[in-house]
This record gives C-alpha cells, sequence and structure tokens, in this order.
C-alpha cells in the first residue's frame, strides 16, 4: 500500500497533475529527437532548449522543457543565449510555466561600452533597430547640416545598466567613422516584466539615441569611450570613509576666443582649506562646429578657423568626477 501511494504521488495526486506529469514527461522523452533541439548557453551555464524559426533572421522563438533537474535554470527577460556562435537577448519569457517556458530571442548585432563615473568601462551585447523612420538622418539649422539619425537599443537591466542616463554619450558603429550618439531616452519599464519578487531585478531597458558629434579632446577612439578619463585621475579620500571635498576652477584671460587665435584655459583644484590639488583635468568641449583643442598639462588651448562658427558659444567643462565645472566661450570675428 505504501508503494502505490509513493507511485501516485510521483506520478500524481490529482488526474489533473498526473495529465501534467504525462505531458512533461512526453516533451523531455521526444523533444530532444526534433531538429530544433539546441544546445545552447543560457547566461554562460550550458543547457538544451527548442529553438523556432522567426519571421526575420534576427528574430526567434523559443522553449525551454521544465526539468525536475535541480540544476535547471529558468529563462528570464533579459536573459542571453548564446547559440551558433551568436549571442541572443531574451525579450519575453511567459509565466505560465507549468509544461515550458517559451517566448521571443533577439539577436545582438553590437557590444555596448561606456564608463561609468568610478572609471569602470562596462559592455553588454545588445540588440539595436534604426529608429529613423523616413527622414534622411539630417536636418537644416540655420543653413547648417547636422546629423539627425536615431537609433534604438535593448540592453538588459542589471547594476551597471542602470546608470546609463540622459544625455550619455556613446559609440555606435563599425566602421572607421566612429559615429557618436547620446542618451535622448531611456525607458527601464514598459519592457520589465518576471515574478512579483523579480520585477525591476531583470528586464529590458529600452533606450533611444540620437547621433552627436565628436568631441575631439575626451572621445577615445581607440577604446570607442565617449568623454573618455583616466580612472587614475580620480581624487581618493585622504582618510578611510572621510571624503575631501575637491573643487575645480577655470582659470582665463578673456570669455572669448577669435577667429585664428588660440587662446589657453588652465584647471585649478582645490580643498576645502583652500589648498591646491595636484589632479590631472578631464576637460569637455561642446560645440556645433569644429573647435581645435591641445592639452599640456592642466592647460588646454582652444582655437578656430571656421568663420561660420561667428557668435556662437563653446562650452569648455572640466568633467572629473564630483569635481566638475563649466565656462561658456564666445567665438569672435
Amino acid at each position: 500500500m505504501d508503494r502505490y501511494y509513493e507511485r501516485l504521488a510521483t506520478i500524481g495526486l490529482t488526474r489533473r497533475e498526473r495529465a501534467v506529469n504525462h505531458q512533461r514527461d512526453y516533451f523531455n522523452r521526444r523533444l530532444p529527437e526534433s531538429l530544433s533541439y539546441k544546445e545552447v548557453e543560457l547566461n554562460g551555464v550550458p543547457t538544451n532548449i527548442i529553438i523556432d524559426k522567426g519571421t526575420k533572421p534576427y528574430y526567434k522563438k523559443y522553449r525551454s522543457l521544465i526539468s525536475t533537474n535541480p540544476d535547471y535554470i529558468k529563462p528570464r527577460v533579459g536573459d542571453y543565449i548564446k547559440w551558433a556562435n551568436t549571442m541572443w537577448l531574451v525579450m519575453n519569457a511567459d509565466s505560465d510555466d507549468e509544461l515550458y517556458v517559451d517566448g521571443e530571442l533577439y539577436q545582438c548585432n553590437y557590444l555596448l561600452k561606456w564608463q561609468d563615473s568610478s572609471g569602470k568601462i562596462n559592455e553588454r551585447w545588445v540588440h539595436i533597430d534604426n529608429a529613423s523612420a523616413y527622414n534622411t538622418g539630417k536636418y537644416y539649422y540655420n543653413e547648417v547640416t547636422l546629423a539627425s539619425n536615431q537609433m534604438m537599443i535593448y540592453i538588459p537591466i542589471d547594476e551597471d545598466t542602470y546608470y546609463l542616463e540622459r544625455d550619455m554619450r556613446l559609440y555606435c558603429d563599425y566602421t572607421n567613422k566612429g559615429i557618436r550618439y547620446k542618451i535622448a531616452r531611456v525607458d527601464a519599464v514598459s519592457m520589465t516584466h518576471g515574478e512579483v519578487d523579480t520585477v525591476g531585478k531583470n528586464g529590458i531597458e529600452y533606450i533611444i539615441l540620437t547621433e552627436d558629434v565628436e568631441h575631439h579632446a575626451s572621445d577615445n577612439d581607440e577604446l570607442q569611450i565617449c568623454d573618455y578619463f583616466e580612472p587614475d585621475s580620480i581624487e581618493k579620500p585622504e582618510q578611510e570613509g572621510e571624503e575631501e571635498k575637491i573643487v575645480s576652477s577655470i582659470d582665463y584671460t578673456s570669455k572669448f576666443i577669435k577667429i585664428g587665435s588660440p587662446r589657453t584655459f588652465t584647471a585649478y583644484f582645490v580643498n576645502s582649506e583652500g589648498e591646491e590639488k595636484d589632479i590631472s583635468a578631464q576637460w569637455y568641449v561642446d560645440s556645433e562646429y569644429d573647435i581645435i583643442s591641445e592639452i599640456n598639462g592642466n592647460s588646454i588651448t582652444l582655437s578656430c578657423s571656421d568663420i561660420d562658427a561667428i557668435g556662437s558659444k563653446v562650452i569648455l567643462k572640466i568633467i572629473n568626477a564630483n569635481m566638475e565645472s563649466s565656462l561658456e566661450i564666445l567665438v569672435k570675428a
């Protein structure tokens, strides 16, 4: 009698439980024979899933069989699946997992890189779509042609991508042109799905980019990092648990530059006691026109030869973490 109840508990106590277990057993026995049964890595862990054809080459539907194996990992929105020497992003995962988990995969097509405020360089595989619709990629402002190309990024939500924010600049280009983009919109809610205790901890962040201009003084073409700074330039607290407050300032002889005449600006850093600190300045130059910059120590020399820039303003910034300052400079004839 005890063996009867043990067997009943194994196959299911109710007719419904027995039907579910029977169907699971059928799937796990028969589907490995399917040509759609693939060996993959889910977040780096080897496993098997069913990958079906999608309507486009970069789009696939998948099914992950529910296993009694205690090491079984259920796919979640924002997970990575490596398959056929390509990286795929789990875009959705059905919460109804009684028999299997099914959803959609998008193929990643770019390795996005950025630098956080601590100096750490992060990178994530992302899926990028063109969001420019039917525009020409250009718009005209006061007879000056400016780029207006837009891109959409799908990226997993995690402890690093949470800090991607509006106006952050990013490289997004496979050519040697090194096209830069600026984050115009971040949506970390609408594509975030999961069980009650996981909402906000996993999902997809949806980011809109608009094409931006080059910042020669701060962009690192080799690393493909916009507004790059050396991590060693970040001032460390003098005592553990006590952070020394440092402020920066820009010294200048005049707040304008003339066409063809270079002008030099110098960065200074002092603590709350007024003591000058030896810190390497990280410069950022923002202008609609081509401003030539040369850095020598903590000084930067700016010049402009474009007569169309007359009357425009150049924003010169010190972008060291927690020590930012800026100066508005007028271009004159």
